[in-house]
């Protein structure tokens, strides 16, 4: 039977849903954001960022859950590991969380700062996080993009950690995250 908190020994399914969940749309959203930026003005572009921004706004959205979540649920024991991959660890998860709010709050004030609406999918408005300012705009569209690069180097990283376990360590850490037994 699949447990929606988890265990001792495996992440439940609501954090799997979450974890699996979001590394599919980040990596959807960031591929439409490189799309789009060399596309040529008009309608379709326009269709694209709208896309762009309403997957934002619902990462931010499962950002926000995810950490709370992680607030009230129980993490599985940390196997026996020297205490700077257990240092690494905890540094590599509270950095993944950081940009992941910060990558969708930037994209946020930076349309802000444009002057744009935004809507999610067309149906609620979103309030601008400030009036339309140039020199605003430009500093949160620098965050925005290199918050992106970073959140793809610590997911490679993570990623290598993850395989690192599972195949030279050959514990649990890895198996326990998995979609499937």
């Amino acid at each position: 039977m699949m447990r929606l908190r988890s265990s001792i020994d495996r992440w439940g399914l609501v954090a799997r849903i979450l974890h699996w969940g979001m590394f599919l749309l980040f990596g959807v959203t960031v591929f439409i954001g490189f799309y789009m930026v060399d596309l040529p003005r008009g309608f379709a572009k326009y269709q694209v960022y709208s896309r762009h921004k309403s997957l934002g706004i619902t990462l931010l959205v499962l950002a926000v859950m995810r950490w709370l979540w992680r607030l009230i649920d129980t993490a599985p024991g940390r196997p026996v590991m020297p205490r700077w991959q257990s240092i690494m660890s905890s540094a590599m998860v509270a950095a993944l969380y950081v940009v992941m709010l910060v990558i969708p709050l930037s994209g946020w004030l930076y349309n802000s700062a444009a002057g744009f609406p935004l809507q999610w999918f067309g149906y609620i408005h979103w309030p601008a996080l400030l009036d339309a300012n140039p020199s605003i705009k430009v500093i949160a569209r620098q965050v925005h993009e290199a918050a992106v690069y970073i959140f793809m180097g610590l997911l490679l990283v993570h990623i290598a950690a993850a395989c690192k376990h599972h195949w030279v360590d050959r514990d649990d850490i890895m198996r326990r995250m998995l979609p499937f037994r």
